[in-house]
Order: C-alpha cells, then sequence, then structure tokens
C-alpha cells in the first residue's frame, strides 16, 4: 500500500475548497504523495477499504470544518481514524504525523484540539453560493491568507526546514529613518550631482507618500509592492523554485536584516556562504543605511554572488517581455530564465538593478542554487578521488 504524505477530509458538500487545496499543493510541491478520494481511489475498489488504508497510512491529515463536515458520517470518523492510528505510530516514515484544521465555520470539532489551525476563512466561505465563496480567495487578503496557509501546510509536510539553508539579507532602511530623516529630506539634494528621493520615484510615476508607508521596525518588515513584506514575497519565490528542483537541490531561506547585530556580523564574511542580497534602492536616500552597505564591499567581487535591487513599481503581472525574448529567441535566453541543474550552459550574469517583476527573481535564485550544486558535486569528486 502507498504511504500518503497528507489525507484531505472533508464533506462531499464544501468539495470546491478540497478540490482548491489539492490543486494548489499539488501545483506548490508536486513531489507530496495527497490522498484525495476524487482521485486516489482507484474504481472497481472499495471506497470504504481504500479510505481506511489511505488514513492508516498518511503521514498528516487536512481537515475543512463546516456545518456540512458536522453533519457528515465521514468527515469526524476520518478524524477519529487518523487520530487513532497517529495514536500507535506516531511517526511514519521519519514524519511526525500532524493535522491541519481548516475552519469554514462553526467551532472546532471533537478530535481537532492539538491540529494547527488557520482562522482566516470564515469570513470568505458562503455555503449558499455555488462555489462556496470561492472568489473571496481572488481578493488580496484572501489570496495572501490561503497562499500562506498553502505554505505552512507544504513546507511543514515536506519538511522544508531541513532544506540547505540560503541566507537572504535584506537591505531596507526602517521607519525610524523614514520618520526622522526621510520624511524631512525626500525633496533635498545633499551633495553636488545627487538627484533627490522625490525626482528619483518621479520617474516611476511615484511620490513620497506612495511608499513611507512601506516599512517598519526593521527591513524584514517592509513591504516593496505595499502589501505583502518582503518575507512573505520571497516564501513565495521559494515555493515556486523548489517546485522545479529535485530534492537535494531545494532550499530554506534564513532571513537577516542587513544593519542588526546579526547582519553587521555576518557580512564580511557573507561571500564564503550561500546567500542572496536583496536591495530597496529608496533605503540609500538614508545616509546611515548607505554606510552600512559599504560592507558588501568583498562580496560584490564575488562571481557567485546574487544581489536584487527591487524596483519601487515591483509587480506581480505576468512576465510578457521574458517570456517573449526565451521564446523567439530559442534557445538563447533559455539558461538564463530557467538555469538548469545541474548545469548544462552557463549564464554569467547575477546582477540585476532593477527587478521590476517577481517573476524575474526566479532565474537569478534558481542560478544560485545552481552554484551549490556544482560545489557540491566538486567536494564530491575531491572526496571520492583523494584529490585536493
Amino acid at each position: 500500500m502507498a504511504i500518503y504524505d497528507i489525507f484531505i477530509s472533508y464533506s462531499s458538500k464544501d468539495r470546491p475548497w478540497a478540490k482548491k487545496l489539492y490543486e494548489d499543493l499539488h501545483a506548490r510541491y508536486p513531489s507530496l504523495h495527497i490522498f484525495w478520494d476524487r482521485d486516489s481511489i482507484p474504481a472497481g475498489e472499495s471506497w470504504r477499504g481504500e479510505l481506511q488504508s489511505s488514513l492508516r497510512n498518511s503521514k498528516h491529515m487536512a481537515m475543512f470544518w463546516s456545518s456540512n463536515a458536522a453533519a457528515s458520517n465521514e468527515v469526524s470518523v476520518e478524524i477519529s481514524d487518523f487520530n487513532a492510528y497517529r495514536g500507535v505510530t506516531p511517526l511514519l516514515e521519519g514524519s511526525e504525523r500532524r493535522g491541519f484544521y481548516i475552519p469554514l465555520e462553526g467551532d472546532r470539532g471533537g478530535g481537532v484540539g492539538d491540529y494547527q489551525g488557520f482562522p482566516d476563512f470564515k469570513n470568505i466561505y458562503k455555503p449558499v453560493d455555488a462555489n462556496l465563496g470561492l472568489d473571496g480567495l481572488n481578493a488580496t487578503q484572501g489570496q495572501q491568507d490561503w497562499d500562506r496557509m498553502i505554505r505552512m501546510i507544504g513546507d511543514a509536510v515536506s519538511r522544508a526546514d531541513q532544506a540547505q539553508k540560503v541566507t537572504i539579507v535584506v537591505a531596507a532602511t526602517e521607519i525610524d529613518s523614514v520618520v526622522g530623516l526621510l520624511d524631512h529630506t525626500h525633496d533635498k539634494i545633499r551633495k553636488l550631482g545627487e538627484i533627490t528621493l522625490d525626482a528619483f520615484l518621479a520617474g516611476f510615476r511615484l511620490q513620497w507618500a506612495d511608499v513611507r508607508g512601506r516599512y517598519g521596525a526593521s527591513a524584514l518588515d517592509w513591504r516593496p509592492t505595499g502589501d505583502r513584506t518582503i518575507v512573505e514575497l520571497l516564501e513565495g519565490v521559494r515555493v515556486r523554485v523548489n517546485a522545479k528542483l529535485e530534492e537535494p537541490d531545494r532550499f530554506s531561506w534564513k532571513f537577516v536584516d542587513l544593519t542588526s547585530g546579526e547582519g553587521i556580523d555576518l557580512v564580511p564574511k557573507l561571500h564564503k556562504q550561500p546567500s542572496v542580497v536583496v536591495l530597496d534602492p529608496v533605503s540609500l536616500y538614508d545616509p546611515d543605511f548607505s554606510r552600512a552597505m559599504q560592507g558588501l564591499k568583498r562580496y560584490v567581487l564575488e562571481r557567485q554572488s546574487v544581489i536584487l535591487a527591487l524596483s519601487p513599481n515591483l509587480r506581480n503581472d505576468e512576465d510578457v517581455y521574458g517570456k517573449c525574448l526565451r521564446e523567439l529567441s530559442v534557445p538563447l535566453f533559455d539558461d538564463y530564465f530557467i538555469p538548469e541543474i545541474p548545469p548544462i550552459g552557463e549564464f554569467a550574469a547575477r546582477w540585476m538593478p532593477e527587478v521590476q517583476l517577481e517573476s524575474q527573481i526566479d532565474p537569478l535564485v534558481r542560478a544560485r542554487i545552481r552554484d551549490l550544486r556544482i560545489a557540491r558535486d566538486l567536494a564530491a569528486g575531491k572526496a571520492t578521488t583523494g584529490y585536493r
């Protein structure tokens, strides 16, 4: 019998939500083996027998709770059975078996007290609508909450915390500098030949009022697009890139604020470890921040270093420009847009001075992961041959 990474439990009346969970987990974590009854029970097999066997052999369970689930003859039984199997076999293939509780309405049902909960969808769920309120996920907040849940479940089930670590150094100013300095200097020139912050932003059809609210207590609170933090944005990049990598090449981020104590200590040796620097060009108008950037002098000399400067107009639209370059120049730019791992070609560029689209981040991150594969393969070769 196959071992499943996760079993999706739901009332048949809530099937559109379960289907979306299944499709999104499958798309973003394609290596996961997911049990969803509509696809996982072969024709002609005993439905009840397959459910029981799959529950017994599932590492984790995600369950949707609603009045439909409470009235179902199946959902509560599936929860009870999974808990029983978990009690007998708390570890399955090295994974601690866990439950994920996705409430659509009502209070927690019995047996899920220790399940991780996601309480963000009760205001979206519409039991009388044809699609049960799924249209609400098209709104910015609804989509962000759903994406965050998919990422949390997918990471936990795939044990993403065990992937190789890549340090992300975020270079952005903080709210104290915005209030104490940039609010008073955004329209002023400090030295000969320098353009003002206002003039810089005007080139993007923005004003200072459009971007000042993007900053928080630390660089990790910076919101490059005005909605998601830089951490949320880059976690989305990680999930997208990992979906196309083999397991040994998958990675997780370690986030560091450039101007924090940890960042200051790390910068001199940053070039010696897997890392990416993400820069906010607006923050260069903060003199203290600009001086902190000087610590990256050694980093910029290394060929494998990756530095991304995010445009104040960063968007997550479809990259029509990149799609045109790739499709019409085949195969000239293929190795840039989707760097092969292990490498086949070699596209040397690693610096992008103005990232305007989120999708432009992906190939640069993938190129960095390719560098890690090269280094790992070389180290393995040396260990095998004894060559040093």
